[in-house]
């Protein structure tokens, strides 16, 4: 048996077991599902669709139109609006005009229903889907409402939630410190309400930062923590982000087989997951991996790969890359009639994302600028808060001292 079939079996192995724990709750779930109906069978439904989105992405949005079905039959407003909250989740990075579309239905409905922690959810989703497609401003000011509405109802696990969304839009714009904060008070939030999960995900996007300032000790420190928790839950989707991750820093300090291991570990849970920009992560660093070794027609095969994922869910970053990588290619094969196409779209994807440095400074003076705007409305209605309270207690002594005259006086 050769080392390929035998890394094979092993990553066959080790997904099996991964998902065991999230399929025994959707198994439990599914028995209730059988003997439920009305409200009670939407809001299964919907758990179910929450359950599968870390493990079958196609099973979550069937699970999630049953939901809207049943819901929109019985009128059903609240298990509608979370039907539509799961579909817009379930689509983000397979198709974000999807996810956008209904993740709006779901706000709409959750405004007018008044529902706070659902609005909050949708601005977060909406938040999530900016950043994917590079609109970083508009990614920012969903995640700023999200986290004000959360601070404003004490949920912390989702306080936690936006605070790392936030510091994600900051590492796109290389603005580090602050991410870096933001990381720091979610991930103790993690810790104390014990959300494995959630920890995972900020040691991952803490190992980022580090990757990205050079310092890969530790890097590969948080990364292989958020790897362990991730096995160990069973979270399949971020188990794969850890392995890029890994893969990513390998790549960097030059160990190419590690590299392609991880790569290919995180490629496969990917492909079955059938989420695209982790597909297109994934092909963008190993063409970028086989180009820098000179094994050019194959790097120019993942780049087609990365590409098409990217443009299939209008991720211009990750387009961007692969058009990059394949410019380069075309032109050392002196196929010039390709490296020109490829330039083209390289040029017209990277003005679309604006990504200049005088960009990313506006965009750091305009993050600062909302951020103080926050603190401000936030310091206006303590302040309001207060001078309710004084004027509270001014009133009761002055008609306590009235009532002493009268019946003293």
């Amino acid at each position: 048996m050769n080392s390929i079939v035998k890394n094979s079996l092993l990553i066959l192995l080790l997904i099996s077991k991964l998902i065991l724990s999230q399929q025994s709750a959707a198994d439990s779930l599914k028995n209730e599902l059988d003997k439920s109906q009305g409200q009670r069978k939407v809001d299964l439904l919907n758990e179910l669709s929450d359950i599968y989105q870390y493990i079958n992405t196609g099973t979550a949005i069937n699970y999630a139109e049953a939901s809207v079905n049943l819901a929109a039959s019985i009128n059903y407003k609240k298990g509608l609006a979370n039907g539509y909250g799961s579909l817009g989740y379930c689509y983000v990075n397979l198709d974000n005009k999807k996810a956008l579309t209904y993740t709006k239905k779901a706000l709409s409905i959750r405004t007018e229903l008044n529902d706070e922690a659902g609005i909050a959810t949708s601005n977060n989703v909406i938040g999530v889907i900016y950043y994917y497609t590079g609109d970083y401003l508009n990614s920012i000011d969903y995640h700023l409402k999200a986290l004000s509405m959360r601070e404003k109802i004490g949920d912390q696990g989702r306080v936690a939630t936006s605070y790392n969304n936030i510091a994600l839009v900051h590492i796109a714009i290389e603005n580090y410190e602050t991410a870096l904060d933001y990381l720091e008070k979610a991930l103790a939030i993690r810790i104390k309400n014990g959300s494995k999960r959630g920890i995972a995900i900020i040691k991952d996007n803490i190992g980022d930062i580090h990757s990205k300032m050079g310092e890969y000790d530790e890097a590969f420190k948080y990364f292989t923590d958020a790897l362990a928790i991730n096995k160990e839950i069973g979270n399949k989707k971020s188990e794969a982000y850890s392995s890029y991750n890994i893969a990513n820093v390998y790549q960097k300090l030059n160990d190419t087989t590690n590299a392609i291991k991880y790569y290919n570990i995180a490629l496969d849970i990917y492909t079955q997951l059938d989420e695209k920009n982790g597909i297109s992560n994934v092909e963008n660093g190993l063409a970028r991996l086989y180009n820098e070794l000179g094994l050019i027609i194959t790097a120019i095969k993942h780049a087609n790969i990365a590409f098409t994922s990217a443009q299939s869910i209008n991720s211009l970053e990750n387009v961007a890359f692969a058009a990059g990588i394949l410019r380069n290619c075309y032109a050392k094969i002196n196929d010039y009639k390709n490296a020109y196409t490829y330039s083209e779209i390289f040029i017209s994807a990277s003005d679309s994302l604006k990504n200049s440095n005088n960009y990313k400074r506006l965009a750091k003076i305009d993050f600062d600028y909302k951020v103080e705007k926050l603190k401000k409305e936030k310091e206006f209605e303590l302040n309001k808060q207060k001078s309710f309270i004084m004027y509270l207690i001014i009133t009761l002594v002055l008609s306590f001292m009235i009532f002493v005259l009268i019946i003293f006086g």
